[in-house]
């Protein structure tokens, strides 16, 4: 009997220790099972800075913070991470912060000031974002694997700013002439930029219009102008099943593809001081549309990557972006229109029957089965017969603020969501044009940034041609 009962204590002890360890790592007695960094960016308006000048403008300063919230150490190299601040709608890039590490509970702080601000329809909204190297997760370094993505940006919203502005009372004096109204001084972000040896020198840099349908814009914001150069794209797989990080499938032979970086160079023009360039990654001189598969994707754009331009400012020559492509063109059942994918999905064309386009008045309907999200109607007219510069129809200064850098000779505005079947007029400020004797061309584009899947893509432009 004493010999079973000691072996019944041995079992009961061989039992309780994993339990009792179990029970300690939950309630916080023993190191935590995953420790994982996780980054958290927030930005706010400095309240004490907001200034009203005597032209009615504001100065104030941007302020935010990169806090490492998680249970461990953010450890990395130096280029595989950047904080950036740009303009929400305006594909504005202001600048950015890079760094390395952040510990446990560490707060990186950051500040940008900006003078001249016009109030009112004016103000913009700001997003403080952080962006990774898209090779990140694949380095084999769990020190720089963000755990939670979801807290990677935050946004500074118009409102916001126009609630601050209304609080401003004091006046001070305007700053100097050749400041443009609303645009932050380079000399605070980059004083490199104003040094007498370099000013003359171009500076290239890339902008996101559209990431969705891959449109970005090269733009030389430097002083002189920049001969021909080459971007560089470097795309990869977030999340997928897929072995491999490049975009394009496998075997896929393509032009401008280099084997040995994995990517894409594409060539740009020569561009004059404040001129850009439209690219489309999706287009056929870069990644075909074939290409895509529904996936997760980061794409690393580098402008002037083999470095033969001498430029003011070679740090911004980096931009990240990720997005998700969903829909893929499958081949179409038997009796099934060709253009239009089934399934319940939103339409959204333009309707020409009620338009006057003489008036600035457009209509666009959403003739599919489901709600479509806010998107844009561009709208572009022409004179019949007319060779000068532009289109030869009548302008206004209070139609340029319609105008969209992604969508030249357009003007560009924004429709809210619809529901199935319903009809949506715009309208543009028409007072003031005068029309002379003559045949028009119109030509309206439904979902012209392309961010609405919809069942049919083919119907999104019409024309129409009225005389006056």
């Amino acid at each position: 009997m004493k010999q079973i009962k000691k072996t019944n204590q041995k079992w009961k002890l061989s039992f309780m220790l994993p339990l009792a360890g179990l029970m300690a790592m939950t309630m916080g007695f023993a190191s935590p099972a995953f420790a994982r960094p996780d980054l958290q960016v927030r930005v706010w308006v400095d309240a004490n800075s907001v200034h009203k000048n005597t032209n009615n403008t504001y100065n104030f300063t941007i302020r935010g913070q990169l806090k490492n919230v998680g249970n461990s150490d953010y450890v990395s190299r130096r280029n595989q991470q950047v904080l950036f601040l740009h303009q929400v709608g305006r594909s504005n890039h202001i600048t950015n912060w890079h760094f390395s590490r952040l510990n446990r509970g560490q707060v990186m702080k950051v500040h940008v000031p900006v003078i001249n601000q016009p109030g009112g329809e004016f103000v913009p909204s700001y997003e403080l974002a952080l962006s990774f190297d898209p090779d990140i997760y694949l380095d084999k370094n769990p020190a720089n694997d963000d755990h939670n993505r979801h807290n990677n940006q935050a946004t500074l919203s118009n409102r916001t700013l126009s609630n601050a502005f209304a609080r401003a009372r004091r006046t001070i004096t305007v700053r100097p002439a050749g400041v443009r109204p609303g645009v932050i001084r380079p000399n605070i972000i980059s004083p490199k930029v104003f040094n007498p040896k370099i000013k003359t020198k171009p500076d290239l840099i890339t902008q996101v219009i559209n990431a969705q349908s891959g449109l970005i814009l090269v733009k030389n914001i430097g002083l002189a102008t920049a001969r021909p150069s080459h971007l560089f794209i470097l795309c990869s797989r977030i999340k997928s099943h897929y072995r491999g990080n490049a975009c394009v499938n496998p075997g896929l032979r393509l032009p401008n593809f280099i084997t040995r970086y994995n990517g894409f160079s594409l060539r740009i023009p020569a561009l004059r001081s404040g001129a850009s360039y439209r690219v489309n990654l999706w287009g056929r001189g870069a990644i075909p549309v074939s290409a895509k598969v529904p996936d997760t994707y980061a794409i690393r754009l580098s402008i002037d990557w083999d470095k033969q331009i001498a430029e003011s400012n070679e740090g911004n020559n980096l931009t990240r972006l990720n997005f998700t492509f969903r829909d893929i063109i499958t081949p179409r059942p038997v009796g099934v229109r060709p253009g239009v994918i089934s399934g319940k999905k939103p339409d959204l064309v333009p309707v020409i029957r009620g338009s006057n386009p003489f008036k600035l008045k457009f209509k666009v309907k959403n003739q599919g089965r489901a709600t479509a999200g806010a998107s844009k109607l561009a709208v572009r007219c022409k004179k019949l017969g007319y060779r000068g510069p532009g289109g030869g129809c009548p302008n206004s200064p209070a139609l340029a603020r319609y105008s969209d850098a992604s969508l030249p000779g357009f003007l560009v505005f924004t429709v809210p969501s619809l529901r199935a079947g319903q009809v949506y007029t715009a309208s543009l400020p028409a007072k003031g044009l005068k029309w002379l004797k003559s045949k028009y061309k119109f030509t309206v584009k439904a979902d012209a940034s392309r961010v609405v899947a919809e069942s049919n893509e083919r119907n999104n432009v019409k024309s129409m041609v009225r005389r006056r």
